[in-house]
C-alpha cells in the first residue's frame, strides 16, 4: 500500500475573514476549502522558472483544532467561513 501524500497550498482571503483566520490557523491545520485556483509563474533572480498555485477561498471549514487553541468543551465544534 502506498504512503499518503500531503500537499500545502497558499490560500487567499480578504478583509475580516483574513484577520480572523490569521489568528486561528497555522501551517498543518486541516481545513476543507472550496474556491478558485489561481496560478502564477515567474523567473527568479537566477532566471529559474517558478510556479505557484493559490486558492482564492469561497468557503473554508476547519476540520480539527489543537487542544491548546480552545477550551476542551468546544474541542469538537467546527468552524465554517463563507467568504464574500
Amino acid at each position: 500500500m502506498g504512503q499518503e501524500e500531503t500537499s500545502f497550498f497558499d490560500i487567499v482571503l480578504w478583509q475580516k475573514a483574513a484577520e480572523t483566520l490569521a489568528k486561528r490557523l497555522h501551517k498543518g491545520t486541516p481545513v476543507f476549502i472550496t474556491g478558485r485556483l489561481q496560478s502564477h509563474s515567474w523567473r527568479d533572480t537566477d532566471n529559474h522558472p517558478r510556479f505557484r498555485v493559490q486558492v482564492q477561498v469561497r468557503n473554508l471549514q476547519v476540520l480539527a483544532r489543537d487542544a491548546e487553541d480552545m477550551p476542551a468543551e468546544n474541542a469538537q465544534e467546527e468552524t465554517a467561513l463563507q467568504a464574500a
